[in-house]
Order: C-alpha cells, then structure tokens, then sequence
C-alpha cells in the first residue's frame, strides 16, 4: 500500500490501526520540511507521537485534537478577519483538510 503524504485516505487507517492520533498541524510541519527525494513522512510522524509531548494521545483523541485545533485557528482569524464567514473559510482552507475528516473511532 502506497501512502500519500497529502492524501489522509491513504494513512489514517494505518494510524487508527497502531493507535497514533491525527494531528494535522504536526503533519503539516513535517510535510513543510519534507525531502523532496525523500519517502513518506509516516514514520517520521509515527516518531514523533511517541514523544512525551504527545505519547499521552491515541487515535481516539484525534478527533478532539483536530477540533482544539480550528478553534483556536478560528480565534486568531477573528481578530484578523472582517467577519466571521471570512474567518471560517480562512480556517478551512488553512486547514486543508489534509485534515479530511478524521473517521469516528468505535471504542
């Protein structure tokens, strides 16, 4: 199976399956700073959810993770943004969705 650093249908289930949560903005740092000739991020990012910062986290926290995450994206934007459907599309697109929608886990 190949893994599409941009592509979330092409990991996630891979993390639900080890119990690594999905934390877009930490994906997206690696990405950033991805060798171009180099091969999928994954276990760079598998690495780094061992850390302390993160090793307290599993899949099933991935959906909280995400929502903290637009929200406090959102805050930001309601400061800079005019409205707040400017601040919302601002946050969506920032978010990517290299974010697509985290599956629900069943616990």
């Amino acid at each position: 199976m190949a893994i599409d650093d941009r592509d979330p249908t092409t990991f996630l289930s891979l993390l639900k399956e080890i119990d690594v949560p999905y934390i877009p903005k930490e994906w997206r740092k690696l990405l950033v700073n991805k060798d171009p000739k180099g091969g999928s991020i994954f276990g760079k990012y598998v690495s780094k959810m061992r850390i302390n910062q993160f090793k307290k986290y599993g899949w099933a926290d991935s959906k909280n993770l995400l929502e903290d995450e637009k929200e406090n994206l959102m805050s930001a934007l309601r400061q800079s943004e005019q409205s707040e459907t400017e601040a919302e599309k601002k946050a969506e697109e920032l978010l990517d969705i290299t974010t697509a929608p985290v599956p629900e886990s069943k616990a």
